[in-house]
């Protein structure tokens, strides 16, 4: 059953396509067999309005088009999360940098993952970022 709804939910999305292909074949007819032979001097036997038909299904192909890029856009707005985040994410406001394991750089680690000035990889348990930060301070200032 759900193999037969996406199938159809496809058929609607690319169906525009057979109306379209429709007025390009009557525009060609139209401006290449049935010119030619008029410059010729013969008289088309062919009385079907294609350039009415032509239209009609250029006009149906947008119309659908249409529809289709609104119904698309708007199950994707529906499917966007609320301003501001979701409520019910515990891990909204975790930072997510590199070298940030459970909320603290490990040890020796300083931004972008690099060691921090003065201090050696594997020194300590993990520094915290306010350790870092000021062991970088002193650092900068004593250069």
């Amino acid at each position: 059953m759900r193999y037969l709804l996406a199938g159809f939910i496809g058929a609607l999305s690319t169906g525009w396509l057979a109306p379209l292909y429709f007025a390009v074949d009557c525009y060609l007819y139209l401006f290449g067999d049935l010119s030619d032979s008029l410059l010729h001097g013969m008289v088309g036997a062919n009385s079907f309005p294609y350039r009415s038909a032509m239209m009609i299904a250029l006009g149906v192909s947008f119309v659908w088009l249409g529809l289709v890029v609104f119904a698309w856009s708007a199950v994707a707005v529906l499917r966007l999360p609320p301003a501001g985040g979701s409520r019910s994410d515990p891990n909204r406001h975790r930072s997510r940098g590199a070298g940030v394991e459970g909320g603290r750089l490990g040890a020796g680690e300083g931004m972008r993952g690099e060691n921090a000035p003065g201090v050696a990889v594997g020194e300590g348990g993990g520094a915290s970022s306010a350790s870092i930060a000021a062991r970088y301070a002193r650092s900068a200032a004593a250069e």
